[in-house]
């Protein structure tokens, strides 16, 4: 039996469900680039942007897309366009956000995704509200023993630099959710391009560091792990430094991909943040929300479906077995009174033995009378006991001229 990945199935259902947009932008004099983003939740001015790291797409940030736009949040998980030099990072990231009519923005950054926020906080800080930065580092020193080709990295081929990344996955004694990490990730950089690849790797390869931020460290959570990663676990406790008296924390386990492999604690610790921003929806605001997804989503439509079958099923089951119970005593009383016509229908024995002794059909009605005009049938309709009299007398009248 083969092992299922657990981060395989929600993907895909997440990529089925929610549409991939594409912003294109100027990454140099001549070259064009294009944004790609997935946008959940309410149509707000104020949203959560995600950053990705060295390995990654827009896509990988669909568990706390998912979470945090079911209390009303807007997410936007972003893959910035391939670019070669960290200066015209601002322009693109401000020609993105003027495409989605977003003044100041959340930002959410993983690894490199981490660095390049505090690269734009540097210049823009009044264009950011908060920073929730996880895994990042302030310099790209560390990265200069993977990447030892520098600038003529372009022209090293594309699985060669596939094959570079992914000797620094961890392989040997992982947990079960760190596992699932890898394995998903694996398949998101084998669908990454050369252009994304190169342009990231040549990046980090340039000595690069985080000077100075004027900017308040009450809007600043930073989150480490504790077990092994890429980066250097010193140089991820210097972020915290950077932001004096900020929140801090520590995760036991995640390695490279936190927000895969420990989402659960990833989703709490943004919801906190976020809370601490002054960015917390009314209950009533998040039940209409949850509402509108619940109806949307097919799944709790087929559940319900399910539930009314069940529903009628049980339902036939009681009728019919009233209506044998019914039938039952029907026979019974016919069986009292001695009428055996043989006839198929209880109602048309009941009414035929009526018609033909119309004595026993006063002493059982107990009336003393000797016509009874309306008679009640089975199924509770009343109908004119004369009729059948007339059409038994026919029958009767029938029979010796047949012989």
């Amino acid at each position: 039996m083969e092992e299922i990945n657990k981060l395989e199935k929600p993907h895909q259902e997440f990529l089925s469900n929610y549409a991939l947009n594409k912003i294109t932008c100027f990454t140099g004099s001549k070259n064009k680039g294009a944004w790609a983003y997935y946008d959940l939740g309410p149509r707000k001015k104020q949203a959560l942007i995600c950053l990705h790291g060295l390995a990654g797409s827009c896509s990988v940030f669909y568990k706390q897309a998912l979470y945090l736009s079911s209390f009303g949040y807007r997410v936007i998980c972003a893959q910035y366009p391939a670019f070669w030099e960290i200066s015209k990072f601002k322009r693109i990231f401000q020609t993105f956000l003027k495409e989605l009519g977003l003044d100041r923005v959340h930002l959410f950054g993983v690894g490199l995704g981490g660095f390049l926020c505090m690269k734009y906080l540097e210049k823009n800080p009044k264009q950011v509200d908060s920073v929730f930065l996880c895994n990042s580092f302030l310099s790209t020193k560390f990265f200069n023993k993977i990447n030892t080709y520098g600038k003529s990295i372009a022209w090293v081929p594309e699985f060669w630099l596939k094959r570079k990344l992914l000797k620094t996955f961890p392989t040997e004694n992982l947990l079960f959710g760190i596992a699932d990490a890898v394995d998903f990730m694996v398949e998101i950089v084998n669908n990454l391009t050369f252009e994304e690849l190169a342009s990231r790797f040549s990046i980090l390869g340039e000595n690069l560091s985080v000077k100075s931020i004027d900017f308040d460290p009450n809007k600043v959570t930073v989150i480490t792990t504790m077990d092994r990663c890429l980066c250097p676990r010193k140089t991820r406790l210097q972020v915290a430094s950077m932001f004096p008296n900020c929140k801090n924390a520590q995760i036991k386990f995640g390695g490279e991909f936190p927000h895969l492999a420990n989402y659960d604690d990833i989703n709490l610790h943004l919801m906190v943040h976020l809370r601490n921003q002054n960015w917390d929806i009314s209950r009533n605001k998040r039940l209409q929300f949850t509402n509108t997804i619940k109806k949307k989503d097919p799944k709790i439509e087929i559940k319900k479906n399910k539930v009314e079958k069940k529903k009628k099923s049980m339902l036939e089951k009681k009728s019919k077995s009233s209506s044998e119970s019914g039938s039952g005593s029907d026979s019974d009383s016919g069986s009292d009174s001695g009428s055996d016509s043989g006839s198929e229908d209880e109602s048309q024995s009941k009414s035929e033995s009526g018609s033909e002794s119309e004595s026993g059909s006063t002493s059982e009605s107990g009336s003393g009378s000797e016509s009874t005009p309306i008679t009640k049938n089975n199924n509770n309709s009343f109908v004119d006991q004369d009729l059948f009299v007339s059409d038994n007398s026919n029958k009767t009248q029938q029979k010796p001229n047949d012989n």
